[in-house]
């Protein structure tokens, strides 16, 4: 069997919501913890929300004793890479303040991937966003009353398709990728923690999944956050300021 090149890059990636543990300050926490917003997804799937339950400590990978294992075991499969996700919510809680030793732990974990001899690979934002940031919409302001054609089954009326009402938490935050003010917020964030991981990263992943994770499934389908359903107009402002996050 041909071996692969050297400089070829086979590895294994994690998330870090999905994985590490003790993430609550984060929207998808928000989004999969309100009733409110699990029935709506309910409703909208046509079967009950068992699935949208929070990732709790999740596989504890936030401790040095598992994720020491995971990268052992990557190595072992032949992997030559791996690739983390940094936490926003853990390194800036909330906006202007850093949390030091979440960065000094996210620098250790990476130190562990090349002691592992493994290539650290870091994506800089991996789907969530903090409360800061945007805090999904819970409540809106009026409820659909007609079907739009075969779009919308029956039984789905009801489901909102207009603002947030206006003493929504959804308001007090940046409102997400949607408003152009996330953008600087974001490159700020990056500025910071590719001067500090610097040197122990040489590659990195802006934005993972902007088109099928953020804007599909959080502006079209509301199945993810922030929940917006067939939402046309807030989907195209956050699709640009993706776009233009990852080009600044």
């Amino acid at each position: 069997m041909r071996q692969r090149p050297a400089a070829f890059l086979w590895g294994a990636s994690t998330a870090s919501y999905q994985v590490e543990g003790g993430i609550t300050n984060n929207y998808w926490h928000y989004f999969i913890t309100s009733e409110v917003i699990r029935k709506r997804v309910s409703a909208l799937k046509r079967s009950d929300s068992s699935n949208l339950v929070p990732a709790g400590d999740a596989a504890r990978t936030w401790d040095p004793e598992y994720y020491w294992r995971d990268f052992e075991l990557a190595k072992k499969l032949g992997f030559n890479s791996f690739r983390i996700s940094l936490e926003w919510s853990r390194i800036e809680p909330e906006q202007g303040q850093w949390d030091q030793k979440a960065l000094s732990h996210y620098a250790e974990m990476i130190r562990s991937i090349r002691d592992a001899g493994l290539t650290p690979i870091i994506t800089l934002n991996h789907l969530t966003l903090p409360l800061w940031v945007l805090t999904p919409p819970a409540h809106f302001a009026k409820k659909i009353d007609v079907c739009l054609g075969n779009l919308i089954p029956r039984e789905l009326e009801d489901v909102p398709l207009s603002d947030p009402i206006p003493d929504d938490p959804f308001w007090n935050s940046l409102q997400g990728w949607e408003n152009n003010r996330t953008v600087p917020e974001f490159v700020r964030f990056v500025g910071f923690v590719v001067q500090e991981l610097k040197d122990l990263v040489d590659y990195w992943v802006t934005v993972s999944e902007p088109v099928g994770a953020v804007i599909y499934m959080g502006y079209i389908a509301g199945l993810w956050p922030p929940g917006f359903v067939f939402d046309a107009l807030r989907a195209k402002k956050a699709l640009h300021n993706l776009i233009l996050a990852h080009t600044l």
